[in-house]
């Protein structure tokens, strides 16, 4: 029940893009994996896997909105008027799909 209780938390934190919550609470799990015992071999396997992924997840979208603000005002401070809004809008468009949240994957909660 806690394993499960502690999924549902970082895939709310995940939802409200509580990125440092959820990158805190991702260290906590994988501690709390480490050391617990108790866990079957099986089922510590998935949540394992569970952690890997979305931590990997995680720390892609950081990278790639930092990468995407750079750029942006990279672009704006270009001198070419004409260039820089034919680019900054598909950069604009990019962003803000990034922003959106991605629908969680009921296939990658780990099942007991």
């Amino acid at each position: 029940m806690k394993l499960k209780s502690k999924t549902l938390e970082m895939q709310l934190l995940y939802e409200t893009k509580a990125e440092e919550s959820l990158l805190s609470s991702l260290e906590n799990f994988r501690h709390f994996l480490n050391n617990n015992n108790l866990i079957p071999a099986g089922p510590k396997l998935q949540y394992s896997n569970f952690h890997k992924y979305l931590n990997k997840i995680v720390l892609l979208i950081t990278a790639l909105n930092a990468l995407l603000s750079t750029m942006l005002t990279s672009v704006a401070s270009t001198k070419l008027s004409p260039v820089t809004s034919v680019l900054t809008y598909p950069l604009s468009e990019l962003n803000e799909a990034l922003s959106v949240s991605l629908k969680s994957d009921a296939s990658i909660v780990p099942s007991d």
